[in-house]
């Protein structure tokens, strides 16, 4: 954006966004423990920086269980400069939403005045369902990597810097790599620009990209996360994205679903207002639908995070649509911005009182992994489904029932027999919810406690009889057994 006598106005507003964010985020995350999933990646960065490679549990195999390898190895340097990484997630998420709300109002001014960047800029700061109940996860380096690629590009700054932005959300994000597609794919078939924009920046993104990549390829033999591979194999676990949870997040407020259409028709306004007005910008008008139709395809689960990057983008374009529909008329467009944004402020405010403020399950797994580290020993291996604050905090062998994080779990999780599971590798400890009436824990395990959570029992359960399997402390099926006594592995 080129400099103006009112500039600093715009820094004012941005550094206004950027602290009321920044500011909320650090508040809410003082609310909760941040979600399970987010133990998952503190788990593999906590080893990772111990010097044990990409291990979920002691004695495991590597495997690809976190979906996003940049988070992972941010945390993991934090680390090993002796600061956990379940302390400093919150405080980095904080300053990405922050990062991310103060570039969506200079975003949004840009493509269409004050009217329309600071709504935009307000709605991403004051999201509080949307942003900060992610806390801890990976979305606000995504959001703000992506904002950063959409200044960038106003700014003109289009020779490598935004391939290397390109290349870090790859690698932040296997979905985020869609807007990388977009972007470079405009360049592409442009031909005055091939040259000048494309083969550069594709170079930056591939430079990059291509260290983590051969990195999984050695690893792990696949560039694809296995967690996203074991989503995609147990979709009914989770459900799929909808529009419905959309919804929630993108048109706030009363008249479920006519307020979607209505603000879906606005933002597709807008959308055409701002193709014709910023080229530059066009990728991102594009990828805001097609993100959300390719992961609904590709059958991605029910989770907020998924809805999330592209969200900023869509209110651009909703008040950029609110400012076109008014016209000259900036009463109404002034009206209609102040009941948008207000509704979306109060719909969150509501989802912050009901799910963190007056939530008692909100603490759950935290308290979950104190009272199965209170009956565990050393060398445990622990059977459960929701695994991240339990590997985290116990320090067992954390057997992963959904196979996010345990490859050879996967073939037995795709049929939901849990017995199965407890049969084959028989762990000293389970800890499930609804584990009542499981026939395999009938026999030989005894309950050690018993947690009310959603509405039900989450029982923790100690096997009874010794079991020599443990003492090997990997996580392998029962035909590898003799493959290791062949080879004299332990």
């Amino acid at each position: 954006m080129p400099a103006s006598p009112r500039a600093w106005r715009l820094w004012l507003g941005a550094f206004v966004m950027f602290a009321i964010a920044f500011g909320l985020s650090a508040w809410v995350d003082t609310l909760w423990e941040q979600c399970d999933d987010a133990y998952i990646t503190y788990q593999y960065a906590r080893r990772l920086a111990s010097g044990e490679g990409f291990t979920f549990s002691p004695g495991a195999a590597p495997s690809y269980g976190t979906t996003t390898p940049l988070w992972t190895l941010i945390l993991a340097a934090i680390a090993r400069a002796g600061i956990a990484p379940h302390v400093v997630a919150p405080w980095l998420t904080s300053i990405g939403h922050g990062a991310t709300a103060a570039l969506a109002f200079l975003i949004g001014t840009a493509a269409g005045g004050m009217v329309v960047g600071l709504p935009a800029g307000l709605t991403v700061a004051l999201g509080l369902a949307v942003f900060f109940r992610t806390g801890g996860m990976e979305t606000a380096l995504v959001t703000g990597l992506s904002t950063a690629l959409a200044y960038l590009l106003l700014l003109g700054g289009a020779r490598w810097w935004p391939g290397a932005l390109i290349g870090l959300l790859a690698v932040a994000r296997p979905d985020a790599a869609i807007l990388g597609v977009l972007v470079l794919g405009g360049w592409l078939f442009a031909a005055r620009r091939r040259r000048e924009l494309f083969l550069p920046n594709l170079a930056a993104a591939v430079a990059v990209y291509l260290p983590w990549a051969v990195y999984a390829v050695v690893t792990f033999h696949d560039i694809v996360p296995f967690s996203m591979r074991a989503k995609l194999a147990l979709k009914g676990v989770s459900g799929e994205m909808n529009a419905g949870s959309f919804i929630a997040l993108f048109a706030p407020g009363p008249g479920q679903p006519y307020r979607l259409w209505i603000a879906a028709a606005l933002a597709a306004v807008g959308g055409v207002a701002l193709w014709r007005r910023e080229p530059r910008m066009r990728p991102f008008v594009v990828w805001v639908p097609v993100h959300y139709i390719a992961l609904a395809a590709g059958g991605a689960p029910d989770f907020m995070w998924y809805y999330v990057p592209p969200l900023w983008m869509g209110f651009i374009l909703l008040y950029m649509g609110i400012k076109v529909v008014s016209g000259q008329r900036r009463a109404v467009a002034l009206a209609v911005t102040t009941s948008a944004l207000l509704l979306s402020v109060g719909d969150n405010c509501v989802a912050l009182h009901r799910d963190l403020l007056m939530n008692p399950n909100i603490r759950f797994h935290r308290m979950l992994a104190q009272r199965v580290s209170e009956v565990a020993e050393p060398g445990d291996l622990l059977a459960a489904r929701e695994v991240g604050n339990l590997a985290y905090w116990t320090g067992c062998s954390v057997l992963d029932m959904l196979a996010l994080t345990c490859p050879e779990v996967l073939e037995y999780a795709k049929g939901g027999d849990r017995s199965a599971i407890i049969r084959e590798w028989e762990p000293d400890l389970v800890a499930l919810h609804h584990a009542d009436g499981e026939p395999a824990l009938q026999k030989g395990y005894v309950v050690r406690s018993r947690h009310y959570y959603c509405d039900s029992s989450y029982v923790v359960m100690e096997r009874t009889a010794p079991v020599t399997r443990r003492e090997r402390g990997a996580l392998l099926p029962r035909d590898w057994e003799a493959q290791a006594g062949r080879s004299g592995g332990g």
